[in-house]
């Protein structure tokens, strides 16, 4: 009060904080954060996950988050289909056979599969689909 131009513009930051999460312009637009998505998918090695994303491997949106500036990955509906259509992780393998994370592990290390690592980078279990299902003879 009573100081006039730039100077007298005051805004708490808990107000822009607020108006920041309701005017997302990830949930406007529809979009799952990456690091939601990766808990349905790996138990462990979320960092993996964003990593593989980072380096293209499979479609997603990064932006900046408003309130740190810091980058953060989102996936929209049709991401998702391309990873799951090009991409199996080890949670999604488990759930498709009802077998023990051991036992699933020993059947791809049987059939000599290995997860995707290209040019020796690994992601954790994220195997590459065509392979599983050539390796394991069977839809995944």
């Amino acid at each position: 009060m009573g100081v006039e131009g730039y100077h007298g513009l005051v805004v708490y930051m808990e107000d822009i904080n607020h108006l920041a999460r309701q005017r997302s312009p990830a949930t406007a637009q529809g979009l799952i954060p990456a690091t939601e998505f990766s808990r349905t998918i790996s138990r462990r090695g979320r960092d993996r996950f964003i990593a593989l994303l980072e380096a293209g491997h499979s479609p997603s949106v990064r932006m900046t988050a408003p309130k740190d500036g810091a980058c953060v990955f989102y996936l929209r509906a049709s991401d998702i289909q391309v990873f799951r259509e090009r991409f199996v992780t080890l949670p999604m393998l488990i759930e498709r056979f009802g077998e023990h994370r051991n036992s699933i592990l020993a059947r791809l290390r049987k059939a000599r599969l290995r997860p995707f690592a290209p040019e020796g980078v690994s992601y954790g279990h994220i195997y590459l689909r065509e392979e599983v299902e050539l390796g394991l003879r069977c839809k995944v």
